[in-house]
């Protein structure tokens, strides 16, 4: 079950702290389509269930610090999304929509493996980059207008 892949890649790799903590490297334990392209961890993690779900792929793949650095860009994005839902331009209608998008990808990681999917994840990145350009662009407008206002420009 889905739990399962969780529970059996944590005990699996929790032996050895290193590998918990950073797993054991990106694409040595997926399934690749040639078996030259494979890692030396992909029938453990096969047998094991470890593409089941996200969070029993990414603990194999690149740990606990991985997930953290995985949740903490979720969280970027979604302070961004949040940020920005609120403008009258196209900006903010995508930020509004986004705020849900980025919601179902982090409630997704314990059930589907989506975050691996080139076909989710390269508009995922290209929209959160656009958004975090109009944060960006956003609070240096307010930030000149601050400084104009004060006298300091």
């Amino acid at each position: 079950s889905r739990i399962d892949s969780i529970i059996y890649a944590y005990q699996e790799n929790a032996d050895d702290l290193f590998r918990l903590f950073w797993g054991v490297g990106i694409g040595n334990a997926g399934v690749a389509f040639s078996r030259k392209l494979q890692g030396e961890y992909t029938d453990e993690y096969r047998r094991l269930g470890g593409k089941q779900t996200g969070l029993g792929h990414f603990i194999w793949e690149i740990g606990l610090l991985g997930i953290l650095y995985i949740l903490w860009f979720m969280l970027l994005v979604l302070s961004d999304a949040m940020k920005l839902r609120e403008q009258t331009d196209i900006s903010g209608a995508v930020a509004l929509g986004w705020t849900g998008v980025v919601v179902v990808l982090i409630a997704a990681l314990p059930y589907q493996n989506l975050i691996t999917k080139d076909e989710l994840i390269y508009p995922f990145v290209y929209i959160s980059g656009f958004l975090a350009a109009k944060r960006y662009l956003m609070e240096r407008t307010e930030t000149g207008s601050a400084r104009a206002l004060q006298g300091r420009d």
